[in-house]
């Protein structure tokens, strides 16, 4: 599953100009199904996607969500848990799209 979503983050990272338009297209305003709007890790991801797509205020309002879902979280932090999860090519893609987004190093 991870290396999937490297895939598609690195995508995402050159297709910029679609994103940006599904992103910011007026009929994209409606609520995530299934309660993805609390989910952390599709928070997280629309934070890196965002961050390296150059949509830094898309990335930063993202990361004020995961925020208010955990405040504690910071690069360290999940580093020390994505470590185990993520292949190195994923974890190094997530750190460098969070700290784009501004998470703290913690």
């Amino acid at each position: 599953m991870q290396c999937g979503l490297a895939r598609v983050i690195r995508e995402a990272i050159t297709s910029r100009q679609a994103a940006h338009w599904r992103i910011s297209s007026p009929e994209n305003t409606a609520k995530p199904p299934n309660g993805l709007s609390r989910y952390g890790p599709a928070i997280r991801t629309k934070v890196v996607a965002c961050a390296h797509m150059g949509l830094i205020v898309e990335a930063q309002e993202a990361l004020a969500r995961a925020m208010e879902l955990q405040p504690e979280l910071t690069i360290a932090a999940f580093r020390s848990y994505a470590i185990t999860n993520f292949p190195l090519e994923l974890l190094a893609v997530f750190i460098d799209g969070l700290r784009k987004a501004g998470m703290r190093e913690g």
